[in-house]
């Protein structure tokens, strides 16, 4: 017994000694960037950082290796320093074997990109307690971007000791800032032909690495350009586009809007998404014809190629993308700081357009910017896209059911309208509504469907179904359970607390009032009792109730008003997916022998 006491004492020890140096994993001990401009045009970029390292997670997975991507057309790569300095104070430089050049991974099924390089660079001697000092610097030729920028963000996944940003360029230059934190710290230095501009920061805390929190990180920008019509490449004019790409749109008699989500969707899916960012490809598109011969496109090229075959389709439109907070700012123009890109359609439409080149989307406005700012090239104007609608948002069923035993059939009204619904599978009248009825019930047969109204935002029917709508439990007992139906994360109600923001999908709304009509044959053994939860964030409401003898009202209703919810505010909303994703008994029916 007096070893095991022992034994646990020394594990204690252990184990405390090994959490108790430092509550991260690593940390930079200082981490210095440099960028030159040249008065040629050509530039340089230095990186150097000192990183201690204190966990097993961060030798093991974190800091084993250091990645560089680089176009060497324009660019080249000079490896400075790679060195660990490990705990007891030996020094060990990374080999030359350490050093090796690779495709990089998002480049890997382009030929047009397969110049590029990626290097791999391995540190060696890294152990608990060990130093890793990583310096290069990247020279790059004039003509690989028009203009001369930079953006780096303040604070990285560890604390950062010391930080030190310097951007030197000749006196002649003009080149905008933009500090979007400890911007008075920032500062000015002329000597001789160039000037120096440097900030110089200490102590500064990790960022949380989970959805949304990038907009705290804090970011320098800086930028030669002047505006943002001129560091995008010249886009695709009607003349480009290749006549076999016009065909499927000059034969169609669809509608305008079936027109758009056509190109739309063969935009996304019969052109291979290339996801390399323009930062190692520069401010650049190739010709429509590569493009069009590869059958691949980066972001860029799909948004020019989308808005110049609706151009030649006579279809007016023009090219957004969507602000990213803190590396956003109008009169700091530069690609750097641009991710997704959208067309708008200028046409006039009852329901404002948006399409987005890279992925599908089931309605006239993509899910991913309700509540977002877009950036508009053509006028340069900021547009807000207002938040979606938990009332608009809306799934709606409602009707007279009539028990038959297990089965059923009934009349029903069904409305969907906002994000759940799909314009381009509505043209499939019949197995679009079935499919989206048989998410609440076990639907066998639609013996009639008309069609009410159709429209960009909802459709809404009359239908006439049967199916079989009680789950048997056991010998003579039958059960309806509730109407398990979410398009929110269930995962996400599952956690007692947490730590970070919840981000669901959208703002929604599911609505069920049904009239149950049952046989003589049949009594009711039970049924759940009203539940009601409302607060800031949404509602929930369950009622199951007998309106007379052999009639009963189920009405079901939830709504999630927001999809961005704090931490300290998840209990709010834990307490309507708890209700709402649990499938609970509301009626069991007991059958008369």
């Amino acid at each position: 017994m007096k070893k095991k006491i022992i034994l646990y004492i020394f594990i204690l020890i252990v184990s405390f000694s090994l959490s108790a140096s430092s509550k991260f994993d690593a940390e930079y001990l200082k981490k210095s960037v440099l960028y030159k401009l040249n008065a040629d045009g050509s530039s340089m970029m230095e990186y150097h950082s000192i990183v201690k390292l204190h966990s097993y997670r961060a030798t093991n997975r974190l800091f084993g290796e250091s990645f560089i991507k680089y176009n060497p057309d324009f660019q080249k790569l000079e490896i400075l320093i790679s060195e660990t300095t490990m705990k007891d104070g030996k020094k060990v430089k990374s080999p030359k074997n350490a050093y090796n050049e690779v495709l990089p991974y998002r480049a890997k099924k382009f030929p047009n990109f397969a110049g590029l390089k990626e290097m791999v660079v391995t540190h060696v001697g890294i152990e608990r307690g060990a130093i890793i000092e990583f310096k290069y610097r990247l020279y790059t030729k004039p003509g690989f971007n028009t203009y001369f920028s930079g953006l780096e963000y303040l604070s990285e996944q560890f604390p950062v000791n010391e930080l030190n940003i310097k951007v030197i360029f000749p006196k002649e230059k003009k080149i905008n800032f933009y500090l979007n934190k400890h911007n008075k710290l920032l500062k000015k230095n002329t000597d001789g032909d160039f000037v120096e501009y440097s900030l110089a920061l200490k102590s500064i805390s990790q960022f949380n690495k989970e959805p949304i929190s990038e907009m705290s990180r804090g970011c320098f920008i800086f930028t030669e350009a002047k505006n943002w019509a001129e560091i995008f490449p010249k886009r695709y004019v009607k003349e480009d586009i290749p006549i076999s790409l016009l065909k499927p749109f000059k034969k169609t008699t669809s509608s305008d809007m079936e027109k758009l989500f056509k190109v739309q969707k063969m935009i996304v899916s019969e052109i291979d998404h290339c996801k390399l960012e323009q930062k190692i490809i520069g401010n650049r598109v190739r010709k429509i014809e590569k493009v069009y011969n590869s059958n691949y496109a980066t972001s860029l090229e799909k948004a020019y190629l989308l808005s110049g075959i609706l151009n030649s389709a006579g279809i007016k439109n023009e090219l957004m993308f969507l602000i990213t907070k803190d590396v956003f700012n109008k009169d700091i123009p530069t690609l750097l700081a641009v991710k997704n890109y959208y067309i708008k359609i200028t046409d006039e439409c009852k329901t404002p357009v948006f399409l987005d080149p890279v992925h599908l989307q089931n309605g006239p406005i993509p899910k991913s910017i309700y509540g977002q700012s877009l950036y508009n090239l053509d006028t340069g104007k900021i547009e807000t896209i207002k938040k979606s609608d938990y009332s608009k948002n809306k799934i709606s069923i409602s009707g007279d059911i009539k028990l038959k035993g297990e089965k059923y059939n009934g009349k029903l009204l069904i409305m969907i309208s906002g994000n759940y619904y799909n314009y381009r599978a509505s043209s499939t009248g019949k197995k679009y509504i079935k499919k989206s009825l048989s998410k609440f019930f076990n639907v066998s047969k639609i013996t009639a469907l008309k069609i009410l109204n159709l429209s960009v935002n909802s459709i809404k029917a009359e239908i006439e179904l049967e199916g079989k709508f009680l789950k048997q439990l056991n010998k003579g007992y039958f059960v309806l359970k509730g109407f398990n139906y979410s398009p929110v994360l269930k995962n996400d109600s599952y956690l007692k607390k947490r730590i970070s923001p919840i981000v669901l999908n959208s703002a929604h709304g599911i609505e069920i009032n049904l009239n149950i009509k049952y046989d003589n044959n049949m009594t009711i053994d039970f049924m759940a009792k009203k539940e009601q939860i409302e607060n800031e964030f949404g509602v929930f409401i369950n009622s199951v109730k007998e309106v007379s003898k052999g009639k009963i009202n189920i009405k079901y209703y939830r709504g999630i008003k927001k999809s961005v919810i704090e931490a300290d505010k998840y209990i709010y909303i834990k307490d309507i997916l708890d209700k709402s994703n649990r499938e609970q008994s509301l009626i069991i029916f007991k059958k008369q022998e």
